[in-house]
């Protein structure tokens, strides 16, 4: 009973209150359980997105699939329902209206294909296919590849709302503050915790609709928002947003998918790229930029933006495993007169499961074997960002990310050698034992030899690329150090090339899609509408054909596609050479009496012999 002194008024409403709730306890309540099943293995089928829709098509609930491949959800009261299935690199699966009457519980069991997904033929062009306003149609090309990428993000969304699906994660992040130089000139470890949920903290996506993703602070300064996983997948950003697919990845490993702010939007947005795996059709890293209207910032800061990177775990999750933020440091001219970018500051983070056999590499062997992860730093304790790792004598390589770290697949245990270069560095040669199976994880550093900030790659001597330091003496073309590549504050290796004599960057009209006579075949595969590539202008060139044409372009020694420069972020190139004509290129990069008519471009990552 309630005790006496108690107001009468208060009693009332205590009584009231549990007779409500006691109503509720009796109302009949509708359940839907799901049960899902692949067709080949008859496996149940795990961390599968099943949204359950009302009769006007309006999801009711949204859950993960468990590892028994089902779930329960409590209807909101009798009608017909249907349950729709989203996984990476499959069709999405609708199942036909089921009628759930009043305390009824239903069951729903669905066969789902195994067959994967075949992305679209690209066949638009550029802008033309662009979906503004609005999420793109599932039929389209551009609906296609938004649905393999919203899949993704609203899983690991659901994942960390769900205290079961959700992964014990340890969270690592950094502060850097970058030079105007491009100098390092401090890295601090700002947090290591362990927790569920969010990596990272981003604004609401509303807020940001409203607001933009840069602000005024209130000490007068700027804030720069960078978009997580929740807000790609909201139904603010699409309203906000175009987006379109560029006809240009024939042949490529990964499909790009655009965003730019939609035709209206005066505050600061953001636009950018999410790349797709073309075979997996698994979103790997969403690349973006801030768009600012003129004045709002004290000075242009192109080179404000950053990354965000995905990972699949073995139980079919997503998480946000890694992500940059790039933010511009304000300056003043030695005058006093004008405003300048003095620098970046840089938040970089890493979120990684505490239990390593949730995570999937993509390049583990079905055997059992070790997984190096492999840091590299300098002799500061900073790491050594495009660092070139290689284990033993092999050909085989792979680059350090911006955390400095590399990861290396051993199918044995046993002794190995491991070789680093990186230009400023002096290079390591050293043998690590690996004695068990699983993951190992290691840090090594190297040497510094040079300043950064310095412009005078000379200094470094022959511990330099002994090849670039060569050809720079010689100076029969342009040339550009780690220094100067990181004062353009560019994004991709694309918009480094931009004012050098005779090149330029072509985009292929948006109204003609029809392949010029004589072109070379490599160009004329991918001459489609929308497409950014370098050429070189001339009068006439070695085949009597005026105009232009495309030079040499080779990556690290290796002959590549134009494509690639989009792919390729500037952060990670620390050399570059430009040669305008034939009989500029080395005698070492000439490839054929007409290959290289129209010069070519070098791009180093990483140190190498020549």
């Amino acid at each position: 009973g309630m005790p006496p002194h108690m107001p009468r008024w208060f009693r009332r409403r205590c009584i009231a209150v549990l007779l409500l709730a006691l109503a509720a306890r009796a109302l009949p309540a509708q359940q839907l359980r799901v049960v899902l099943t692949d067709s080949a293995s008859s496996a149940r089928v795990i961390g599968a997105i099943v949204t359950v829709l009302d009769g006007n098509g309006v999801p009711v609930a949204e859950r993960l699939s468990d590892a028994a491949g089902s779930l329960a959800v409590r209807l909101p009261g009798p009608d017909s329902y249907r349950v729709r299935v989203r996984r990476i690199g499959r069709a999405p699966v609708l199942s036909a209206p089921r009628r759930i009457d009043a305390d009824e519980t239903a069951v729903v069991e669905l066969t789902l294909a195994s067959a994967r997904r075949t992305l679209p033929t690209a066949t638009v062009t550029a802008d033309a296919g662009a979906v503004c306003g609005r999420s793109p149609d599932p039929d389209d090309r551009v609906g296609v590849l938004w649905d393999q990428v919203t899949t993704a993000l609203r899983s690991a969304v659901l994942a960390r709302e769900d205290s079961v699906a959700s992964p014990m994660l340890r969270v690592r992040e950094f502060v850097r503050t970058i030079g105007q130089a491009g100098n390092v000139v401090d890295a601090v470890l700002t947090s290591d915790e362990r927790r569920r949920g969010r990596a990272f903290t981003a604004a609401s996506a509303d807020s940001l609709a409203r607001h933009g993703f840069v602000r005024r602070g209130s000490d007068g300064g700027f804030v720069f928002h960078a978009p997580d996983e929740a807000v790609l997948v909201s139904a603010a950003f699409a309203r906000t947003h175009c987006f379109s697919a560029p006809a240009s990845d024939s042949g490529s490993a990964f499909v790009e998918l655009r965003f730019r702010p939609a035709p209206g939007v005066r505050r600061p947005d953001v636009m950018g790229s999410i790349w797709i795996d073309s075979a997996s059709g698994e979103p790997r890293r969403i690349e973006y930029r801030y768009v600012v209207p003129k004045r709002f910032l004290p000075a242009p800061a192109t080179g404000a933006g950053g990354s965000v990177e995905l990972m699949r775990l073995v139980n079919e999750t997503w998480v946000v495993s890694h992500w940059l933020i790039r933010m511009p440091l304000w300056g003043e001219t030695d005058s006093g007169t004008r405003v300048i970018v003095a620098g970046w500051r840089e938040v970089l983070g890493e979120a990684l499961p505490v239990d390593e056999r949730l995570i999937r590499p993509a390049d583990l062997p079905e055997a059992r074997g070790v997984a190096l992860q492999l840091t590299v730093e300098d002799d500061a304790g900073q790491p050594a960002v495009g660092a070139l790792v290689s284990l033993d004598a092999g050909d085989s390589f792979t680059r350090t990310d911006t955390l400095g770290r590399a990861r290396l697949i051993v199918v044995d245990t046993g002794t190995f050698a491991i070789h680093v270069r990186r230009m400023g560095l002096a290079p390591l040669d050293t043998a690590l034992a690996l004695l068990q199976y699983g993951t190992d994880a290691r840090t090594v550093r190297l040497r510094r030899v040079q300043t950064l900030a310095s412009v005078n790659i000379a200094a470094a001597g022959p511990l330099v690329n002994v090849g670039f330091h060569r050809r720079r003496q010689v100076g029969m073309g342009y040339f550009m150090d780690i220094t100067q590549l990181r004062q353009r504050a560019a994004m991709n290796a694309l918009q480094l090339l931009q004012n050098f004599p005779q090149l330029e960057l072509y985009t292929v009209p948006m109204t003609n899609d029809s392949v010029p006579r004589r072109l070379d075949p490599e160009i004329a595969a991918l001459w489609v509408p929308g497409l950014v590539f370098p050429i070189v202008r001339t009068n006439t060139n070695l085949r009597g054909e005026g105009g232009w044409c495309v030079p040499l372009i080779l990556i690290d020694d290796r002959l590549t596609s134009p494509l690639e420069l989009r792919a390729l972020r500037s952060d990670e190139i620390i050399a570059f050479e430009y040669y305008p004509r034939r009989t500029t290129v080395p005698a070492e990069y000439r490839r054929s009496r007409f290959g290289d008519e129209c010069g070519a471009i070098l791009l180093w990552t990483a140190q190498l012999s020549r």
